[in-house]
């Protein structure tokens, strides 16, 4: 069986190849222009702010030394991540949403469907290893100390590895028969063994060990509050600062896993239903707004992490304070280049002035002693034709 994409909605079908993509609708159906409008507009605005977003999560990290713990390493693969999809699928894919044909080539056709199922698989495994971690630090501290960065960088080195081999998987031979771009589409095929895979072993797993992680993590956490309160147990005062961080971590970690899994989760269900032979295809509105979430993803997840994790909050906080800073002192020192030249010429201006003056008083003056010169000469003329 094979999976085709019509127009770049490529998301799969095992419907006959004159259906717009997965689940979408039949091609005779159209949207209304306004509808295209909107989600035009909420594309563009979901690839701005997006794009923006994770590259100030990225200067941030690497700016602020602070911010390189070894579970924000988790974090700024996931910003690398949105990145990479914000920037290698999403503008292509807003291109075809406003002309309706497909006007690049059958290696770009493939490249960015295989950038879609790479994100799928990476989003959810740095998750499901930021919450492996997160558990770790909190349930055996002693352990996760002796984790150092390069294990971590490690982890998210395969992570990687992994997303994009298993996305590569329809390219590398997965499918029935190859894709093509025909009629200006970008038809995008892959066998149905694939979904099940990408949607079972790249998703559902980890987003199940995910649940499980912060559910122990809630659960022993409960435990030991409890013991601590019948003072079955004691804590140093620094220990149990720590702990209290960690916790307030996990469980802001835990909110941006919960908006990930409501951005995804529509998609994913859609995804595995329209595998069903029985499936019927939805309104191309529906489909969509389903698309519209996972894009949105991206570009909430810098400011879950700005909102939500203290570190990133507080280095937001002091890269705006140097940004104002540095605008000042740009400012300063274009008003004094600016001022400089006009002081020349001011100090240029009064010394002419000055020199004018000089010389219109020597003039005056040379003419003052010449009248009075010829007063005496007039006054010796005289007195000498009267004697």
């Amino acid at each position: 069986m094979t999976g085709l994409s019509r127009g770049f909605n490529f998301t799969p079908t095992l419907k006959s190849t004159n259906e717009e993509g997965f689940g979408n609708s039949t091609e005779g159906e159209q949207m209304s222009p306004v509808l295209v409008h909107i989600f035009t507009t909420l594309y563009l605005f979901v690839e701005i702010i997006g794009i923006a977003g994770n590259l100030a999560i990225l200067v941030a990290f690497f700016r602020v030394r602070k911010l390189r713990t070894k579970i924000n390493f988790f974090l700024i693969s996931l910003a690398f991540s949105d990145l990479t999809f914000l920037i290698a699928f999403l503008p292509l894919q807003l291109e075809w949403h406003l002309k309706k044909i497909f006007i690049h080539s059958l290696l770009v056709c493939e490249m960015m469907c295989t950038v879609y199922y790479f994100i799928i698989s990476c989003s959810c495994l740095n998750l499901m290893a930021v919450s492996g971690y997160r558990y770790l630090t909190i349930c055996y501290p002693f352990l996760s100390k002796r984790i150092v960065k390069n294990q971590v960088l490690y982890v998210v080195a395969l992570i990687w590895a992994y997303s994009a081999i298993t996305a590569m998987l329809p390219v590398l031979g997965w499918r029935s028969q190859p894709s093509s771009v025909d009629y200006q589409f970008c038809d995008f095929t892959f066998d149905r063994g694939f979904i099940f895979f990408t949607i079972g072993v790249n998703w559902f797993l980890p987003a199940l060990a995910v649940f499980v992680f912060y559910g122990l993590i809630f659960r022993i956490t409960r435990i030991q509050a409890k013991k601590i309160a019948k003072n079955q147990i004691t804590l140093e005062k620094s220990e149990r600062k720590r702990r209290n961080y960690l916790l307030k971590g996990a469980i802001s970690l835990s909110k941006i896993v919960a908006v990930y899994l409501v951005c995804w989760l529509p998609f994913i269900i859609k995804c595995f239903l329209s595998q069903l032979d029985n499936y019927e295809l939805i309104p191309f509105v529906y489909h969509y707004l389903i698309m519209f979430l996972t894009y949105s993803n991206s570009a909430i997840n810098p400011f879950l992490y700005a909102g939500l994790c203290e570190d990133f909050n507080s280095a937001f906080r002091k890269i705006y304070r140097q940004f104002l800073s540095s605008m000042r002192s740009i400012g300063n020192s274009s008003g004094d280049y600016l001022r400089t030249p006009l002081n020349v010429l001011h100090q240029r201006s009064i010394s002419s002035n000055q020199n004018n003056n000089i010389q219109l008083s020597t003039q005056v003056g040379r003419k003052t002693f010449g009248s009075r010169s010829s007063l005496y000469q007039q006054a010796a003329t005289m007195l000498s034709s009267t004697a």
